[in-house]
């Protein structure tokens, strides 16, 4: 048995993750990692200001994966390595004991179905193919974090005769945020409930949940609301007008292109924009009406492509509880 690991322990060799950002101080890290000798590069992607959905649980019925919305520079890299005969934790168990010894702490370690398998997958910010595939039945995730609050995910899995893995280092930025902004983005993150049907408003707003008025359209860069009819205003609106006592908050969201701050205020200015349609063309108290922005704090899927970045440019409604 010893034979066997010192076998594989010599089939690794380390690759260095250099990190540098700027959030009003300069910082450096380094990762080095134990990769499989023989491993192709299959991706690798730097992004100097974004925002990461990290699953720090498996999946369970009552909660579903829980996840951490992480902002600040991602590192991500993929590899395949050809025709492997190792196994997904004989690569998993090195990778966490380095991680540990640069001062991380494990949060997630499971395998295949019992992480969830399509679950955890769709939760969970895995790479498309031909730079990553997946057995959801065999796969092995892991999530550490350190004390700074930086994260690592990563993901081991065969597919056919080959290894594919993914690492993810996400440095946190620390932002000087507004309590009330900061308030909101956290009932937003931990809001499972969330609709974009307006068949369902009624029910996800009374059950402490979030719709999304997806149909509404902006001006690129302007927060001037299209001048046509909104099916989910109407919606919206019919609910307030038979059920006087509701009051909501409309949540103006962005994606991560571009300052905290900017974001901030265009997502607010576009919450107002719908805020006064209801105001004027549905008869609503403004009293009863709140328009909040908060830029990119609650992202529904990470900010690494142009189809998850127009999901984020969004106006959703909560109830002002």
């Amino acid at each position: 048995m010893q034979n066997i690991t010192r076998n594989i322990a010599k089939s690794f060799f380390s690759i260095a993750i250099f990190l540098g950002f700027a959030w009003g101080a300069q910082a450096q890290n380094q990762l080095n990692l134990p990769i499989p000798d023989g491993a192709q590069q299959t991706k690798s992607q730097s992004f100097d200001n974004t925002d990461v959905v990290i699953p720090i649980s498996a999946w369970t019925g009552d909660t579903g994966v829980l996840t951490q919305v992480v902002s600040g520079q991602l590192q991500r890299q993929a590899f395949k390595i050809p025709k492997s005969g190792l196994t997904e934790q004989q690569i998993i168990t090195p990778m966490i004991a380095s991680l540990e010894q640069s001062g991380f702490e494990l949060l997630l370690s499971c395998q295949g179905l019992q992480c969830g398998g399509f679950d955890f997958h769709t939760a969970a910010p895995v790479q498309q193919p031909p730079a990553m595939f997946i057995d959801l039945r065999t796969f092995g995730a892991i999530t550490l974090r350190n004390a700074n609050g930086d994260y690592f995910f990563g993901v081991v899995s065969r597919f056919a005769s080959d290894i594919y893995i993914q690492i993810d280092h996400m440095t946190a930025g620390h932002l000087d945020i507004d309590v009330k902004y900061k308030q909101i983005a956290l009932r937003l993150q931990n809001t499972l409930d969330r609709t974009a049907d307006p068949a369902e408003y009624s029910n996800t707003l009374e059950q402490g949940g979030a719709i999304i008025l997806s149909d509404l359209t902006f001006e690129s860069g302007s927060a001037k609301l299209g001048q046509q009819k909104y099916p989910s205003l109407n919606t919206l609106a019919e609910y307030l007008q038979k059920t006087p006592s509701a009051k909501i908050i409309l949540v103006g969201h962005s994606d991560a292109v571009g300052s905290l701050q900017g974001n901030i205020t265009l997502s607010q200015k576009r919450a107002a924009s719908v805020r006064t349609r209801l105001i004027k063309n549905h008869q609503i108290d403004p009293a009863r009406i709140v328009a909040q922005g908060i830029g990119y704090l609650a992202p529904i899927a990470p900010n690494t492509t142009d189809e998850n970045r127009d999901k984020n440019r969004r106006v959703e409604a909560i109830l002002d509880q």
